[in-house]
């Protein structure tokens, strides 16, 4: 899914400019800054669809496979059903604001690009190149950043701790410290990404 929202971020300005949309746009008297803010008003319908297909998907394998209760492993019970809910939507909502910055992150990519191909190849580069070396970096350094959040191969979001946290692992979830961070950090350099996608689209030519 955040492979999904990158990629549909990423292609949305660029491709807009490849097709003339942009310009067509701007002559008709909407402002460069409103192109950006359109693309990113668009975002809660591919976060909210994509989780509630995630989750949609998940329910009916489990349901289909499992009975619902209580999280037992080798007869000694972890979790009951509803702290296991609990724990899940904790982790749900720690990763919302992820998403929000990873789709602001493809929107800046895309604002950069002159062509859609380009755009997506290149954030989903950078995604990934941020994958693989954020296993080396710290705690204090990892969680500053704000794909260190969001769903991905190598994951440290939440949401990637919730089935560890929920098996009982006492290393695993992240702590009360970080979980805030989760809240607020990525909202705030999701504004900034948002700004500089703004600043460029200002000054490109379209």
């Amino acid at each position: 899914m955040a492979f999904a929202l990158l990629i549909a971020s990423a292609r949305s300005l660029a491709g807009d400019h490849e097709s003339g949309l942009l310009r067509m746009a701007v002559t008709r008297s909407a402002s460069r800054p409103a192109l950006v803010l359109g693309r990113l008003l668009v975002a809660p319908l591919p976060i909210l669809g994509g989780l509630l297909a995630a989750f949609l998907g998940a329910w009916l394998v489990a349901r289909s496979q499992l009975d619902f209760g209580p999280f037992v492993q080798d007869k000694f019970e972890h979790m009951t059903a509803e702290e296991s809910l609990a724990e899940v939507c904790k982790a749900l909502f720690a990763t919302l604001p992820a998403l929000v910055a990873l789709w602001s992150f493809g929107l800046l990519i895309s604002a950069c690009s002159r062509s859609a191909v380009g755009a997506v190849a290149l954030a989903l580069g950078l995604f990934v190149a941020f994958d693989l070396v954020k296993e080396s970096l710290s705690d204090d350094h990892l969680y500053l950043i704000f794909a260190s959040f969001a769903p991905s191969l190598a994951d440290s979001s939440a949401l990637g701790e919730a089935p560890k946290v929920l098996q009982g692992f006492s290393d695993a979830g992240l702590g009360d410290f970080v979980l805030r961070q989760a809240m607020w950090l990525p909202g705030a350099q999701a504004l900034l990404i948002v700004a500089l996608a703004v600043a460029v689209i200002q000054r490109r030519t379209l």
